[in-house]
């Protein structure tokens, strides 16, 4: 991460460890920005927030999608059913 931080606006972290597996990652390692997770289908509406990192995870079996808007006003995230 620390290798990272110096050539990029923000560090998003793909992961497939499961919810709990990312709260307990985020309070070892620092500087992750957002967290997307999966694994555990957790369908987290609003995200997580953990020290300074975003969690979130949009359930299972791709019923639904996340989507995440990253701006100058914060952070603007939903779930949104697929059909």
């Amino acid at each position: 991460v620390d290798e990272l931080r110096s050539k990029c606006d923000k560090i998003i972290l793909l992961s497939h460890l499961g919810f709990s597996n990312d709260l307990a990652l985020v309070e070892k390692v620092s500087g992750i920005d957002i967290v997307l997770g999966g694994h555990s289908h957790d369908r987290i509406e609003t995200p997580e927030k953990v020290r300074d990192t975003w969690i979130c995870q949009a359930g299972s079996h791709g019923k639904e999608i996340g989507r995440l808007e990253l701006g100058n006003s914060g952070l603007k995230s939903r779930l949104l059913p697929l059909q």
